[in-house]
């Protein structure tokens, strides 16, 4: 359990990359982006490096019996179903969004935060972030950079959404 508290933290690629240069249109930023993600990394493992302490590591049994010629076609088969899950989590999560805003249900939560942040793009993109990140973060990018702009990003890349977490807990089967 402590190990996957650094599994589902967003790439450098992804933030200098998409969220830097294609999102905001500054790599500077998607770089200061990945030095704080970075920083709070660190925070959270040195944390997390007293959570159950005590408890011995999970060993794995090797067994003498197993098959050997079948490890690549597991592997392999295991590989493809774990990337369709995953992309289909987040299908499942982007058309969950698309009800919500079709049917402004979203829209109470999205003025709430926009009347706190004094911005409809960062409002916007912190609610759907809540969801799945990388709709609010491209929600958030509308509004262009801001004095907010960079602590509701790292808001955003730090929770993952919902979409993160189902993900996560399919995997750790919770």
């Amino acid at each position: 359990v402590r190990a996957s508290v650094f599994c589902s933290c967003s790439s450098p690629m992804f933030m200098v990359a998409s969220i830097g240069g294609v999102m905001m249109n500054s790599p500077l930023f998607g770089l200061c982006l990945t030095v704080v993600h970075i920083l709070s990394l660190f925070i959270v493992g040195i944390i997390f490096s007293f959570y159950k302490r005590k408890e011995k590591p999970c060993t794995i049994k090797n067994s003498s019996s197993s098959k050997t010629d079948s490890l690549f076609y597991e592997s392999v088969f295991s590989s493809v179903n774990s990337t369709l899950l995953v992309g289909g989590i987040i299908t499942l999560f982007y058309v969950f969004i698309e009800i919500l805003l079709n049917n402004n249900l979203l829209d109470l939560p999205i003025t709430v935060f926009s009347s706190i942040f004094g911005n409809h793009d960062l409002g916007k993109g912190l609610v759907l972030g809540f969801f799945e990140s990388t709709r609010g973060l491209k929600a958030l990018s509308n509004g262009g950079i801001t004095l907010l702009t960079l602590p509701v990003c790292g808001v955003i890349c730090g929770f993952g959404g919902l979409s993160v977490i189902t993900q996560s807990v399919t995997f750790l089967k919770i």
